[in-house]
């Protein structure tokens, strides 16, 4: 089972720096880690993820959460507000990024490239 250990949320953007290159990551979890906390976030606790390319030929995962799973990535985005974060599918790094604010129900992880977002929506979907 795929799985998002998490740390993002509700109508914030996360500041997020691509750190993978490899194509072939999308055997595995998805994490998000916060220092020494992280949250899983199972495919039953997404409603939705969704790629989106933008004008600038990037693209972004737009991630609509359960309440349940949205009350898990508020507490631990409100408690590390300043901290980086990682987030990764199984094994790889999918990116890096300081959490700006806390996280909600709906949320998008932008700037990421298309084998990427792909990888991300597969394990949340």
């Amino acid at each position: 089972m795929k799985k998002i250990i998490a740390s993002l949320a509700l109508a914030s953007l996360l500041v997020a720096t691509p750190v993978m290159a490899k194509s072939n990551h999308n055997n595995g979890p998805v994490l998000f880690q916060v220092i020494k906390e992280s949250i899983v976030i199972n495919k039953q606790d997404v409603r939705s993820a969704k790629l989106i390319k933008t004008r600038d030929h990037n693209y972004t995962v737009e991630i609509s959460l359960t309440p349940q799973a949205e009350k898990r990535l508020a507490q631990l985005t409100e408690s590390n507000i300043g901290q980086k974060m990682m987030m990764t599918v199984g094994n790889y790094i999918i990116n890096k990024a300081t959490i700006q604010s806390r996280l909600g129900s709906r949320f998008q992880i932008s700037g990421v490239s298309k084998s990427v977002a792909e990888s991300l929506v597969k394990a949340l979907s």
